[in-house]
């Protein structure tokens, strides 16, 4: 019990530093209890898989990202297994961070989960989760590249959570449309808190497929759309690849 009560201390001592007066922060319990729910299903999963993805970074100076954060692990599973991966998906996760998604990816059976992260700090801590992650099915790598200068030829299925501004987004949704002739193949997308999603709609050959609400259980804030390409016919009729088994996510 006084772990949890700390935990509601130090989420309340957050809100009170968030630049706002004391007597102008509005609790909304369902808020507090869905945050102190995903920080300790957090704590739970770090321990169970045996990775450390939590905390926050500071963005890399003069890169367009936004510094490290990562969305709650229900929420990602709940992503992983809305995007229907197949064994024959490549599933790239762009300014992967420490991880997080890479690893939950990893978790089934696809071809391979690639994270790209230009931190080199975040991403020698992305390589150690990898190495150490139990339950693993499926290979990983994670590069040290800048995500406009990855070769996206074999990718197919796509996360983000706002790692960058427009004009990278616009030079990543480029580069991808450009392998589509070369390596013809069924892509999907989960972009949460899609800030710059006016790139996507404006790319010509992605279309949105749906969108959700920020879910209030997991206590996060941002709605996440999630795209596929137009001429997915293969998507479209269900492809030649039954979806694998859901991750069982608590």
């Amino acid at each position: 019990m006084p772990g949890i009560l700390g935990l509601v201390s130090r989420i309340a001592l957050e809100r009170q530093h968030s630049g706002k007066p004391a007597n102008m922060i509005k609790v909304d319990p369902t808020r507090l209890f869905g945050r102190v729910r995903s920080r300790l299903l957090s704590t739970y999963w770090e321990l169970t898989l045996g990775i450390s993805t939590t905390d926050r970074s500071e963005p890399v100076p003069k890169v367009f990202n936004y510094g490290y954060v990562t969305l709650p692990y229900p929420t990602i599973f709940a992503i992983i297994r809305h995007l229907a991966l197949t064994p024959t998906d490549v599933f790239v996760d762009l300014g992967c961070g420490k991880g997080r998604a890479v690893c939950c990816a990893a978790l089934l059976p696809i071809r391979e989960a690639i994270g790209l992260e230009y931190d080199k700090r975040l991403c020698s801590i992305a390589e150690s989760n990898a190495l150490r992650l139990r339950g693993r099915r499926a290979p990983i790598s994670i590069r040290n590249i800048p995500a406009e200068h990855w070769d996206y030829t074999n990718g197919t299925v796509f996360y983000l959570y706002n790692p960058f501004d427009d004009s990278v987004l616009r030079a990543v949704v480029a580069k991808i449309a450009s392998t589509l002739a070369v390596n013809p193949r069924p892509t999907r997308l989960a972009y949460a808190n899609p800030w710059h999603e006016f790139v996507l709609e404006e790319s010509g050959w992605l279309e949105q497929y749906d969108r959700w609400a920020p879910p209030e259980f997991d206590g996060s804030d941002h709605p996440i759309s999630f795209w596929k390409s137009k001429s997915n016919q293969m998507w479209k009729d269900g492809g030649h690849n039954a979806p694998l088994q859901e991750i069982k996510a608590t």
